[in-house]
């Protein structure tokens, strides 16, 4: 199991030539990662479930204002879509998707989209419940991998926009406020940074944690999985790692 572990991550790690794979060979799965990847990836982890985890599905919120809407989206954990069928992932979609129609609808012209507290999970999810601010052709950010392989994402790269029954419409209100702290976290980050130079967004709040990646993980026992960052975020030509406000 340990030399799959070791193949998988100088396949996948985003740092995995800084690894001297003379001496990992000799390390147990821990020390792998207590001595060597968690220095360079604050996004690792080893995760286990003892079978009590519960994953729950928490809808988006809406807050009417006079002549505003504050849209609060939680962390959407990525298992719900595997295990669901994407039940759950086409009511968190749909929550976003009609709020902002209904605010297209009412001409209003000031959205506030709350990512204060995402602590991330899947942002496919999260993106395409956000589809009517975003143009079709627009690069929402590119990826950078271990090869040095850079990767756009289009809203119409995730599957789930095809997936989920949802209303389709371009809505461009005047002004997108992006509320973010320190505890918007990974997906969260993503869904922010899809809105960085937009002409009618300002960020607001304090700056994100700093685990602004795209991660895969490797299931190696029933209830166990590593877990670090394979992508790093591009954007205007510059890597980052949160939003800085």
């Amino acid at each position: 199991m340990i030399n799959k572990i070791i193949l998988f991550i100088k396949r996948n790690f985003i740092y995995s030539s800084k690894l001297d794979y003379t001496k990992i060979k000799n390390y147990n799965l821990d020390d792998i990662f207590n001595k060597l990847i968690y220095k360079l990836d604050n996004h690792a982890q080893i995760i286990e479930d003892d079978g009590t985890f519960k994953p729950k599905f928490i809808k988006p919120r809406i807050i009417k204002y006079v002549n505003k809407i504050r849209l609060i989206l939680p962390s959407y954990v990525g298992i719900l879509e595997t295990t669901s069928k994407s039940k759950f992932g086409n009511i968190y979609a749909d929550v976003c998707n009609s709020a902002l129609y209904n605010a297209m609808q009412n001409k209003i012209e000031t959205i506030e989209i709350d990512l204060r507290n995402n602590y991330g999970g899947y942002d496919p999810t999260m993106i395409v419940g956000l589809q009517s601010l975003f143009e079709d052709n627009e690069i929402l950010y590119q990826s950078v991998d271990n090869k040095n392989k850079i990767k756009n994402y289009y809203l119409l790269n995730f599957n789930e926009y095809y997936k989920y029954k949802l209303i389709r419409f371009k809505y461009k209100p005047s002004m997108i406020k992006v509320l973010v702290n320190k505890n918007t976290i990974s997906a969260g980050e993503i869904v922010a940074a899809c809105f960085l130079n937009k002409s009618n967004v300002i960020f607001k709040g304090k700056s994100t944690y700093g685990a602004l990646t795209k991660t895969c993980d490797l299931r190696i026992g029933e209830n166990k999985w590593i877990m670090f960052t394979k992508e790093l975020i591009i954007k205007n030509n510059k890597i980052i790692n949160k939003i800085l406000i």
